[in-house]
Order: structure tokens, then sequence, then C-alpha cells
């Protein structure tokens, strides 16, 4: 029905909302060996999601049972800390830099 819909949507955007309110993620690391040039490597570290906030969801119900949420007006705030780095039998650089990226819509 109609209004059990409307009332899912509104707790999926509660939910959603809770869940990403304060999320971190594991680390992420990679590295590439080159031939001549030696090994790149990169990690992002730290990953946080903070204070994701939903404005506006809608509900509508199609055929077969399906039920559609479509959520708009999100913001949000990434941060954590990058770091990449090359390396040879020469030489090692590597640096890191903290991100954080806002997003709101």
């Amino acid at each position: 029905t109609k209004p059990a819909a409307v009332l899912l949507n509104q707790q999926t955007a509660e939910v959603i909302q809770a869940a990403f309110r304060h999320a971190s993620f594991p680390a992420v690391k990679a590295e590439k060996s080159l031939k001549i040039l030696g090994k790149v490597s990169y990690s992002l570290d730290n990953l946080q999601i903070n204070g994701l906030s939903i404005g506006k969801s809608e509900v509508e119900l199609k055929e077969d049972d399906v039920i559609e949420i479509s959520i708009q007006n999100v913001s949000i705030s990434f941060n954590g800390t990058l770091s990449y780095g090359y390396g040879s039998w020469l030489m090692n650089i590597g640096h890191s830099i903290d991100f954080e990226i806002k997003s709101e819509t």
C-alpha cells in the first residue's frame, strides 16, 4: 500500500543516514612493478565518511511488487590520507597528503 511504502521510504532514509553518519573503512593498498622504472605504490588510509544527510527521498510502487526509492539532495564528507611513492635501486620518493572532500547537492 502507499502508506506502507511512504513509511518504508522514511525509515530507509533514516537507516542510511545513521549508518553513514560516522563510517570508517579499511585501508586500500596496491603496488605495481614496472620493468625499468622500479615500483610504484599507493595507499588510502583512515578513510571515513562523515555527516551524510539526505535532503529528499521519494518512493514509487512499481509493477510486480517492486518498490523504487529515489534519494536526492545528498551531502557528504569524505576524508583520509593518500600516500604514494616510487622506488628503484637508485632512489625512493614518497609523499602523503591528508584530504577532505565535501559534496553537497
